[in-house]
């Protein structure tokens, strides 16, 4: 099928991003030329899908139909940031936005709490990147930030942890960023929103940077709005399960924090920021499966990962668990590619059913606690 793709810009930097950002997006296509500023596409199995979400794209006819493209400015026309990404509502939703307006990203996630934490930003991510982000070539970098976090309750003056924890991840994103050649450091963050995110506050935690600048794509944003946007492109039901881990603190935090002061506090853990840099793991993220963010060393688990089937494995089964299946149900084919969790009445019989699935190269666990807990943890009514 021969397409006639129409461009937001037509000159020669804008053409030659959006060529690449295509052939990315959509690795089907036989042939490709540019004529009169215009893209012409010959492609096997049409993905409207995909060619329609390429930034870039004003508009695609082919067969004397015509559709609205996503517009906006082809990925990498605006130049490469690092996005700090959370998973959260904010981050992105920021990084959206920063695709519509040119920039192709890479990401940095600070791990705080462990694997939990680390998978939902990945499926997040993963969502993210897969349903509008496709024809970057975007990477993702999770540093182990949980000795800096715990060095931080520890030692820093309460009303000052949320202003290091941001600084110290400042610093350690400029000194990523400075690593793999990006200038540009981005953040969800939006003016106001949270006591560490005061005019007074932001300045105080971008005072940590050296070289680089900051964008902040939601700076005048309220929740509302970044909610909306969150529920458009399809990523708030995942971001729901994606926990605050930065509140470090309860209570009253600093809003107007004094630099020295601050710089006192951040000099109690400074020497761990350059050894959390040596903890990094990269992602591709066109290869990327939050799978891999799962602890596969440890048979029990204490959450159900998105999408997991959850296998019910008690000898007597008197209160159903809504979505579980039977233990007589389960077929490993249809399991290959899932992630599986296992429940019976104490936890222990689970194990062994665990084993014996991840011995048929299936990803299974335990979850520790059995039935009880899991009712309790998930709060299940029967």
């Amino acid at each position: 099928m021969l397409l006639e793709i129409v461009p937001t810009r037509s000159d020669e930097r804008a053409l030659k991003s959006l060529k690449e950002n295509i052939l990315r997006a959509v690795p089907t296509i036989k042939s490709l030329r540019v004529d009169s500023g215009k893209i012409y596409i010959e492609v096997e199995g049409f993905d409207l899908e995909a060619l329609s979400r390429i930034r870039g794209v004003k508009t695609i006819k082919y067969e004397e139909k015509t559709i609205k493209g996503f517009g906006g400015l082809p990925v990498g026309y605006s130049g490469k940031a690092l996005m700090m990404f959370s998973g959260g509502f904010d981050s992105p939703v920021a990084s959206w936005l920063l695709w519509n307006s040119g920039f192709s990203l890479d990401f940095v996630h600070f791990n705080l709490a462990g694997p939990v934490q680390v998978y939902h930003m990945g499926v997040v991510l993963k969502e993210l990147y897969t349903s509008w982000g496709r024809s970057d070539d975007s990477r993702l970098y999770i540093v182990d930030f949980r000795n800096v976090a715990r060095e931080i309750i520890e030692l820093v003056d309460r009303r000052y942890k949320q202003i290091v924890l941001k600084r110290a991840m400042y610093k350690v994103s400029e000194m990523l960023a400075e690593r793999i050649n990006i200038d540009v450091i981005a953040t969800g963050e939006s003016v106001g929103q949270v006591s560490s995110q005061t005019l007074h506050s932001l300045a105080a935690i971008e005072e940590a940077l050296k070289e680089k600048i900051v964008l902040r794509p939601l700076a005048g944003l309220d929740k509302e709005e970044i909610i909306n946007i969150s529920k458009r492109i399809g990523l708030y039901e995942l971001s729901k399960n994606v926990g605050e881990y930065c509140a470090l603190v309860a209570g009253k935090v600093v809003t107007r924090p004094k630099l020295q002061k601050t710089l006192n506090e951040e000099k109690k853990i400074e020497k761990l920021l350059e050894e959390s840099l040596e903890s990094i793991e990269e992602y591709d993220l066109r290869e990327f499966d939050p799978r891999r963010l799962l602890p596969y060393e440890d048979l029990e688990i204490d959450f159900v990962p998105y999408n997991a089937v959850l296998v019910d494995a008690r000898s007597t089964i008197s209160e159903d668990v809504p979505g579980a299946i039977r233990m007589e149900e389960v077929n490993p084919e249809d399991l290959k590619d899932r992630v599986v969790v296992v429940f019976c009445e104490d936890g222990i019989i689970s194990r062994e059913i665990a084993l014996e699935l991840r011995n048929q190269g299936i990803l299974a666990y335990s979850f520790r606690g059995g039935f009880k807990r899991l009712r309790e943890k998930f709060c299940i009514v029967i």
